[in-house]
């Protein structure tokens, strides 16, 4: 199977991915919204926060397509004007606030384990040789670029661009696992005091999984593939193009399972959304009532 006959069921998957993945987040902000515990009190403003980001995220996704390439030591993030309806001139702002977009969600989870923590303690595509390069929008790192006479340089630009990113990538897994841990015990201190309820210390917990499980999943599907990218192309100077389509293709995973832990894990959404499905259902297969006797006798005379 060549790229070209894979690639357009990436695309396509990809934009089911993204799609989906806003209509969840749209979905778990009315349910935080009217179906948050009281005992969640400030935290669930976060929680909108981060559900609207994703939709935004996805909006910005869906309205660039962006296309990934790496190959040798470069990687670049493009805009093609074949691909979205973007005006000419709004392309390359459009790659940077995609690109803007993903340094966010990148933050977001360690700044979330922080802000957790506090009210914790609070309560206590190709790039294609037939493309214009003068048309697209682009941002990108090229490592190791060859002179025309063959020498391969260092490119100090792009590593002072690319120190950025990695920065932000290592400061958002510290970040991470430092506060879960602390948040860790914060819980743990919180349960031993005594006067809290049953349900206020299950609400603790379930907060505590969802969010390791909601930080499992940006850690796999985007600083996994990033942090394999940044190997090939740094290191080893020899990356290709199918990890800048898997990395296309796992930022929309990411979208469309993002929201899942927080959806199943609290037991206030959970109920409401099986309670909804249940209903849904039993209406849909409900057996329309036979006619009565008195009303086919009427009908008779």
């Amino acid at each position: 199977m060549t790229r070209y006959t894979w690639l357009p069921i990436f695309n396509k998957i990809q934009k089911g991915c993204t799609c989906f993945g806003m209509t969840v987040n749209a979905l778990l902000v009315p349910l935080i919204i009217f179906k948050s515990p009281k005992d969640l009190d400030l935290y669930k403003y976060m929680m909108i926060y981060i559900a609207c980001f994703e939709i935004f995220f996805g909006c910005v996704e869906l309205l660039t397509i962006p296309d990934f390439f790496t190959k040798g030591s470069s990687f670049f993030v493009m805009v093609d004007p074949r691909k979205t309806i973007i005006p000419q001139g709004w392309i390359q702002s459009a790659d940077l606030l995609f690109c803007g977009s993903f340094a966010v969600s990148l933050g977001i989870f360690g700044f979330q384990f922080a802000y957790r923590y506090q009210v914790l303690k609070g309560r206590e595509s190709v790039f294609s040789g037939d493309l214009d390069l003068d048309t697209i929008g682009f941002i990108g790192a090229l490592f190791y670029p060859v002179l025309d006479d063959g020498t391969k340089i260092i490119n100090w630009d792009s590593f002072r661009g690319v120190s950025v990113t990695t920065t932000i990538l290592m400061s958002s897994e510290f970040a991470m696992f430092f506060f879960a841990m602390k948040c860790f015990l914060a819980t743990k201190s919180l349960m031993a005091q005594a006067g809290h309820s049953k349900s206020f210390r299950r609400l603790q917990w379930q907060l505590f999984y969802a969010l390791v499980l909601q930080t499992m999943i940006p850690i796999t599907f985007i600083q996994g593939p990033f942090t394999v990218i940044y190997f090939t192309t740094i290191i080893l100077d020899d990356s290709f193009e199918f990890l800048g389509h898997f990395l296309a293709l796992s930022i929309t995973m990411y979208l469309a399972t993002d929201a899942f832990p927080t959806i199943f894990i609290i037991k206030q959404y959970r109920d409401t959304l099986i309670s909804y499905f249940k209903r849904a259902k039993l209406i849909k297969v409900k057996p329309q009532q036979p006619a009565s006797m008195t009303s086919v006798q009427l009908k008779v005379l």
